[in-house]
């Protein structure tokens, strides 16, 4: 931008014969000598501002892809994950009904077991009950004997004591 002379005193006079006090026409040249000498090169051009759109433009295509990308690679790990999760929970599940049945079949034979285990003890139990039931019969048997023996030898002796006093 070429910049130009300001003839302030041709200005001062065309404003003063348009009626300008000679105050008002030196202010108003005064305003525009200021204007006049501000700096305008930091300001953007139109071919600035255009550079400047294209450069956005291409930044948003660019972030747009990357966003695109992200999100694919995004979508492909997690169905990735989600492939991978449901074949665990499969493997877990099948393994879990698996001890499962394990544990089944294994507290079905401990219960088998124990239950023979039980019977026998009891039939054990059973046989030494029995024979201690027989054992304290032939012990009462015996005293009961030896009490009746007893007994009848204390009658006799008394029916011979009894039989000696009333014969004597």
């Amino acid at each position: 931008m070429a910049v130009v002379a300001l003839d302030t005193h041709a200005v001062v006079k065309e404003l003063q014969a348009a009626g300008f006090s000679e105050a008002q026409a030196e202010a108003v040249t005064h305003a525009v000598r200021r204007a006049q000498d501000v700096d305008l090169s930091h300001l953007a051009t139109k071919s600035d501002i255009q550079a400047l759109r294209m450069e956005i433009d291409g930044l948003r295509a660019g972030t747009k892809a990357d966003l695109d990308s992200l999100r694919a690679g995004t979508k492909a790990d997690l169905d990735s994950l989600r492939a991978g999760t449901k074949a665990d929970l499969d493997s877990l599940r099948t393994s879990t009904k698996a001890d499962i049945d394990s544990l089944r079949t294994s507290t079905k034979a401990d219960i088998a077991s124990l239950r023979t285990s039980t019977k026998a003890d009891i039939d054990s139990l059973r046989a030494g009950t029995k024979a201690d039931i027989a054992e304290l019969k032939a012990d009462i048997l015996k005293w009961m004997v030896g009490a009746i023996g007893v007994q009848t030898i204390a009658i006799l002796g008394a029916l011979v004591g009894l039989a000696r006093v009333l014969k004597g």
